[in-house]
């Protein structure tokens, strides 16, 4: 019996090197925490929740390509937010926190957290993300046992520099993990989904002390937005998809409808020395500490004109 238990150790210990050269590995090198811009930069936590939805063609489609999977569903979401987080922050180099899946039998675990690590850029498409991501989930599920805290620790020692928190942004499916192991590290946006029947409910908690809810709205809709797209041409770039909805895009138009008629017969500089006529002592340049009225530009552009084409005998 002594014997049994002494190989269990050994094996136990080999375990553990294992999964903690794997994290080690996997996490070496450069690590910037990513995540959504913060409207207000604030230490403490406030509890704030966005519900969402999916339109019917996208979550047909996530059913279709998912076969119904949680766990495929699970990934497919990583895949997006992904793609969604490089997209807002121009990062190639993604963090995000999700959970262990939940186990047959209930027990203490060593760890119930994961970071997982993608490198993606706008050539990529969302199939090869996915494939990158799903061999990313199942490695790390393969060492999940390796814990969080142990890692935060070596990391440090390794850089030599405070690494605060592996993530900033984490992804949970209710149905197959479970969200209580992410929060105690306070994400500053934690996805939620929950499958029913045919129907996928979507959530974000976030730090509303970092977040104005107009904000993570905007998150939800570009999210859902831009998984449409994936979903839809999962084989084109990334670069080949948007963020912005059609309100936003119209919006956009809106702003920048700025044109004017202009008057017949007339140049710039006409236009000009008629402001200056009706605005001589407004200001119209500013560089530095320095100033200068329209006057005052005006006397100085017909000096300049004047040298132009006396001196140096500049034509039209």
């Amino acid at each position: 019996m002594g014997e049994n238990l002494s190989k269990q150790k050994t094996l136990g210990a080999s375990q553990f090197t294992t999964e903690r050269d794997y994290w080690l590995g996997k996490l070496g090198g450069e690590l910037e925490v990513v995540g959504f811009p913060k409207d207000c930069e604030e230490n403490e936590f406030g509890a704030g929740l966005v519900p969402f939805v999916l339109g019917p063609d996208a979550l047909g489609n996530l059913l279709r390509i998912t076969n119904g999977s949680n766990q495929k569903i699970h990934m497919v979401m990583l895949t997006a937010l992904t793609a969604l987080l490089s997209k807002y922050t121009g990062a190639a180099d993604v963090l995000l926190g999700s959970s262990i899946y939940r186990q047959p039998v209930e027990g203490n675990f060593l760890n119930k957290v994961l970071v997982l690590r993608n490198q993606l850029t706008q050539a990529t498409t969302f199939k090869e993300l996915l494939f990158q991501v799903r061999q990313t989930v199942i490695e790390a599920t393969q060492n999940q046992n390796y814990p969080y805290e142990t890692l935060l620790y070596k990391l440090r020692n390794a850089s030599g520099d405070g690494v605060p928190a592996l993530f900033d942004v984490a992804l949970i499916v209710e149905n197959i993990q479970d969200k209580t192991d992410v929060q105690p590290l306070r994400p500053g946006v934690l996805f939620l989904f929950e499958r029913r029947d045919d129907n996928l409910a979507g959530a974000i908690e976030y730090n509303a002390r970092q977040y104005s809810r107009d904000t993570v709205e905007r998150i939800a809709g570009h999210f859902v937005h831009l998984l449409g797209q994936l979903l839809e041409h999962p084989d084109r770039p990334l670069a080949a998809t948007g963020l912005l909805t059609g309100p936003e895009v119209r919006q956009l138009m809106d702003f920048n409808r700025t044109e004017v008629a202009f008057p017949d017969g007339k140049q710039v500089a006409d236009l000009f020395e008629a402001q200056a006529a009706r605005t001589p002592e407004a200001v119209a340049l500013v560089f530095g500490e320095t100033q200068q009225t329209y006057q005052a530009l005006n006397r100085q552009a017909n000096q300049l004109a004047h040298y132009l084409r006396q001196v140096c005998g500049v034509k039209p």
